[in-house]
């Protein structure tokens, strides 16, 4: 049997022949980063000040031999880093890096770091008004997420709209963003 394409009028075209194959593809996997950061919030402050002041930061001797200000600014550097390192250490995390959303607007940012202290609050006292509240901010998130993608594609489809090649790269990739998600 031939397996001829036909037409738009039904006639069979003899010089064009299906072809049929699987093709086996899968998502790269997510790009990790490792970053460096301090967790400068647990530093005990009554004890940071007590060894500050037991440093030689403060050594008079140091001040009044030493006329070098570059060596003045050397040493406080290095007496610091060291105090900085015993309260607060240098700790690594691994991050996911994601690809920029064009319409991901800092107002958005701002509303979903709102949400994720609300929901911190929320697990930390367990009242009901902290739970009222999170879930208030997760509603004002999602419409405001719903709101920033819908702009967003609209003018975009808008301004290409008499491009149709434009406008189809837009739909396919809002479809297959609908069937990630």
């Amino acid at each position: 049997m031939n397996p001829g394409l036909s037409d738009s009028s039904g006639k069979i075209s003899h010089d064009h022949l299906a072809v049929n194959f699987k093709a086996k593809f899968s998502k790269p996997a997510p790009v990790r980063k490792t970053i460096p950061f301090r967790k400068l919030s647990t530093i005990n402050i009554q004890s940071f000040k007590s060894d500050t002041e037991a440093s030689d930061l403060l050594n008079d001797q140091l001040l009044a031999t030493c006329t070098d200000v570059d060596i003045l600014v050397d040493a406080y550097t290095s007496e610091l880093y060291m105090l900085l390192e015993r309260h607060a250490p240098l700790r690594t995390k691994s991050i996911i890096l994601r690809n920029d959303c064009p319409w991901y607007t800092d107002e958005l940012y701002e509303a979903k770091h709102k949400k994720r202290k609300l929901e911190r609050n929320w697990r930390k006292s367990k009242l009901c008004i902290d739970h009222q509240l999170y879930r208030e901010q997760c509603s004002t998130v999602n419409k405001l997420l719903k709101e920033a993608r819908e702009t967003y594609y609209s003018n975009k489809i808008a301004s290409d709209g008499r491009d149709q090649k434009s406008v189809y790269k837009i739909t396919k990739h809002l479809h297959l963003n609908h069937q990630n998600s």
